[in-house]
């Protein structure tokens, strides 16, 4: 459904609703567990973004394009992805989204042997929300201990 919509947005000349259709089309192939196709459909969709002037959008395709090539197995490529995004979810002012980027670049540290790069991307996260919810908040102090810990 999703590839069809952006093939008919690019041949009416809607370029970003066609960047919009290839995100969600890129989902659907990761949810299918097609990453190479995921990152195939996403193909220069970043760039659309930015000369429409949609940073959310281009942070949204920064960060399935990070979810692609970590599915792929090219860790280091999706952490390089992932800042990225969360780069300018937080400089436009989405915080759930920077959170839930540096969450997933958190998970990827984790993976990667890298413990407490992964305390410190996912706390630096969540401190960023002005107004998490209950699951942050807890989020939070649960991170809060190591932190405490380490400076006694």
């Amino acid at each position: 459904f999703y590839k069809a919509a952006q093939i008919s947005f690019q041949e009416k000349g809607d370029l970003q609703k066609m960047a919009e259709m290839a995100n969600n089309c890129s989902v659907s192939f990761l949810q299918s567990n097609d990453a190479a196709t995921a990152l195939q459909v996403l193909d220069g969709m970043d760039e659309i973004f930015e000369r429409g002037g949609d940073i959310k959008g281009k942070a949204i395709t920064l960060g399935n394009q990070a979810a692609a090539f970590e599915a792929l197995g090219n860790r280091k490529e999706a952490a390089i992805k992932y800042e990225e995004a969360a780069d300018l979810f937080k400089g436009s002012g989405e915080q759930e989204l920077y959170a839930t980027t540096m969450k997933s670049l958190s998970a990827l540290q984790l993976r990667t042997g890298r413990s407490l790069e992964a305390l410190v991307t996912m706390r630096n996260g969540i401190n960023q929300i002005e107004r998490p919810n209950i699951t942050y908040r807890i989020l939070r102090r649960l991170l809060d201990i190591p932190y405490r810990l380490m400076n006694r």
